[in-house]
């Protein structure tokens, strides 16, 4: 059985704030997430629904961020798994501004990320991540824009 196996990528410029999640899967045997894994998955998702839905940021920030983490447990990459926790402690300032406005979008993200991992689609999967790291960044780079041109 081909599945799949989160793994570290080379994030460069803005988009090193989550970088390890900009990452690869990688195909191989035996590691597709289990049902528990990936239900796991779809309850963060639904947290971080939910918490857009009340329009509560900081919810929406830690539901993104436990999600994230979710899947780079279930890519039993101990480095990265390392790493992501240091991350998250570093940059949660970064998304707390964006967790509203950027929200809708992001969760629609996860959402295809998750479908791909559960379907064991490492090249999509890793198409989506990528995409979704990017459109972060650069809606995040279109905010400071947006502030710096009105003089504030």
């Amino acid at each position: 059985m081909q599945t799949s196996v989160y793994t570290t990528g080379r994030p460069s410029g803005p988009e090193a704030n989550r970088g390890a999640d900009s990452g690869r899967f990688r195909t191989r045997r035996g590691s597709r997430p289990g049902g528990d894994g990936l239900a796991r998955l779809w309850e963060l998702q639904q947290t971080g629904l939910t918490a857009l839905a009340a329009g509560d940021a900081r919810a929406i920030v830690e539901a993104n961020a436990a999600l994230h983490g979710h899947i780079t447990h279930l890519s039993r990459n101990a480095v990265l798994a390392e790493l992501i926790p240091q991350v998250d402690r570093r940059v949660r300032w970064y998304y707390m501004p964006i967790a509203k406005p950027r929200g809708k979008d992001a969760w629609n993200e996860h959402a295809r990320i998750i479908e791909a991992i559960g379907e064991g689609a490492p090249d999509r999967a890793e198409a989506l991540m990528r995409r979704h790291t990017r459109n972060t960044t650069d809606f995040y780079c279109e905010q400071l824009a947006a502030v710096a041109g009105r003089g504030d």
